[in-house]
């Protein structure tokens, strides 16, 4: 039963990329994932352009190879998969840098960090169409690397709740290139 599970959600996965393929624009066709419970058929996949796969005994394997290499993860990991744990949002630039100016990630990290986040990327607007462009989506940034963030551009952060303010914070709480408040 499970191998025709795993062969009947590869032959549907087959179906819909060739309607994307048929029906959309390259640089912004839409994501499927889909879940393998095994690695048996990741073969078929590979050699059939299913680029969309995820195998779970893969996923569960990485996760514990890091665990193994730094146990202390093991209470982020905890945190993360718990229901009412930490997740991952966007929230605007503007309140952890001034729009518009340019600065190092750590100064970001360190802003989130003063909110009681965890800065783990950014995504630019201006390339949240773009597929190529993995959405304008940057994780795992070096913290010394210059970040320009302007109107409409995120902070990927981790946190407990979403916590994001009402309101926009005002000008006048913007201090050099850091949001304070």
């Amino acid at each position: 039963a499970s191998d025709m599970n795993t062969l009947l959600t590869l032959l549907t996965l087959l179906q819909v990329r060739d309607i994307i393929d048929r029906n959309c624009d390259p640089d912004n066709e839409p994501f499927v994932v889909s879940e393998l419970l095994s690695d048996e058929f990741r073969q078929i996949a590979d050699e059939s352009d299913v680029r969309d796969i995820v195998v779970s005994s893969e996923l569960v394997s990485l996760l514990l190879v890091q665990l193994a290499e730094n146990p202390g993860l093991l209470d982020l990991y905890q945190d993360l998969f718990d229901a009412d744990g930490a997740e991952i949002y966007l929230k605007p630039a503007a309140y952890y840098v001034k729009e518009g100016a340019t600065t190092s990630f750590m100064t970001i990290v360190d802003a989130a960090n003063e909110r009681g986040e965890i800065a783990i990327g950014y995504r630019l607007q201006a390339e949240s169409g773009l597929k190529k462009k993995a959405f304008g989506v940057y994780v795992n940034t070096r913290k010394n690397e210059q970040v320009t963030l302007g109107e409409g551009d995120m902070v990927v952060v981790i946190a407990t709740d979403d916590g994001m303010p009402a309101v926009r914070p005002s000008p006048s709480l913007v201090a050099g290139n850091v949001v304070s408040g």
